[in-house]
């Protein structure tokens, strides 16, 4: 049987958004998405490729990425972001030939780009995953934590002054970001799927984070046996207690995700958690279930973060010169929403 690798078309939507659905990644969870529309995270790149790859004419996976300009080492740079990997059933990391195409595929358009460096996200407990990219010269820069707050009830709020200026707080992200490596420079313009720019300040001390809409739901395939447990625990201690559950198998949940997360000062991450509570709201509002805070393990923020019902799910950022360059200790990374 001959596979092929070719630029995603119009006419593959449906296709491409059953394999969204339907594809899972190993470790402990397996979840899958559902979305309106494949083609419109790569829109919000200056450039961007979709490649499939297909098997007698039937689409067997698929790979995006996108092409920002990013700081490294203290100079602007032409960066790669990859993400998107899905692969059927039988066609993942033990039969590599589908993935080996894929990226083989995407180096011909990267080289083509002038793209300096090229990185992605995988997941920290996937081995076959790890084992493949440093096999193709990649190198964990950065453990990225994905911490999933059930949205709970109506939280009650102070009479906190928040700050809601979607440009000045853009500005602060950018003079606070603007040293680690990565750094894209955030627009101060309103974008689309930005639901709420908000910030807090007391004194000296101040948090701010702005929360993005990814457009889709996260459909559970499947639980590790500690997370299945707390689902069936939480489930039933919901029934009498006015407590927050953590999902189960089967469900679909609508996620927004809590970026750009900030905080200085000795009172930072209190107003954080302050700032946090009326993301909830908010949510609760638009019938969301999850808010997913990504930050960095080192970041001060994930500490507080941890709990029984918001467990955190680790990725290595992984990512490699184009040219061969020795890679560097990077030092601290920026975070880009546009690459989860």
């Amino acid at each position: 049987m001959m596979m092929t690798v070719r630029p995603a078309r119009a006419s593959d939507a449906e296709g491409l958004l059953h394999l969204e659905r339907h594809t899972t990644m190993d470790g402990g969870f397996r979840v899958g998405y559902e979305k309106k529309d494949f083609f419109a995270k790569t829109s919000l790149f200056e450039a961007s490729r979709i490649s499939v790859i297909e098997e007698d004419g039937r689409i067997i996976g698929t790979l995006s990425g996108g092409l920002k300009e990013a700081r490294i080492q203290g100079k602007k740079q032409l960066v790669c972001s990859l993400f998107d990997l899905r692969l059927r059933k039988g066609y993942g990391y033990r039969d590599k030939k589908g993935i080996y195409l894929l990226v083989k595929d995407f180096e011909g358009w990267i080289y083509g780009n002038d793209v300096s460096f090229v990185y992605g996200m995988v997941k920290a407990d996937n081995r076959r995953a790890i084992r493949f990219v440093k096999g193709l010269g990649f190198h964990p820069l950065s453990t990225v934590r994905f911490t999933a707050l059930p949205v709970f009830r109506e939280q009650r709020l102070r009479n906190d002054p928040f700050t809601e200026g979607y440009q000045e707080i853009a500005e602060r992200i950018n003079s606070a970001k603007k040293g680690l490596e990565l750094f894209a420079e955030r627009g101060l313009q309103p974008e689309p799927r930005i639901r709420l720019a908000t910030a807090l300040e007391s004194g000296d001390s101040f948090a701010c984070c702005r929360v993005w809409d990814p457009e889709k739901k996260i459909v559970i395939h499947r639980l590790s046996p500690p997370l299945s447990a707390l689902s069936l625990i939480t489930k039933l201690a919901a029934r009498g207690l006015s407590i927050p559950y953590f999902p189960g198998r089967g469900e679909r949940l609508k996620y927004w995700i809590v970026a750009d997360s900030l905080s200085s000062g000795a009172e930072g991450p209190a107003l954080f958690r302050r700032l946090l509570k009326r993301v909830n709201n908010l949510a609760l509002r638009a019938g969301v279930s999850l808010l997913i805070v990504p930050l960095d393990q080192k970041d001060s923020l994930s500490g507080p973060l941890r709990g029984l019902l918001s467990p955190g799910f680790d990725y290595q950022l992984c990512g490699r010169f184009v040219k061969g360059e020795t890679l560097p200790d990077l030092g601290p990374l920026d975070l880009d929403v546009r690459d989860y």
